[in-house]
């Protein structure tokens, strides 16, 4: 996977992280905006990467 896609994916994680947020979705887990950002945070952290890199 090239660091495009790699980005791509973390922008979608933080994309679903802001409408989990901004609508409350909690689907039986009252966390889950918080388990969202936790995986996101891992996986840019996996490929080397940081917020800014998603602008």
């Amino acid at each position: 996977m090239d660091k495009s896609e790699i980005i791509k994916n973390a922008q979608a994680l933080d994309t679903t992280y802001s409408l989990a947020v901004a609508f409350d979705i909690e689907v039986g887990n009252p966390n889950l905006h918080e388990d969202i950002y936790e995986l996101l945070c891992h996986y840019l952290k996996q490929n080397n990467l940081q917020f800014d890199d998603l602008n």
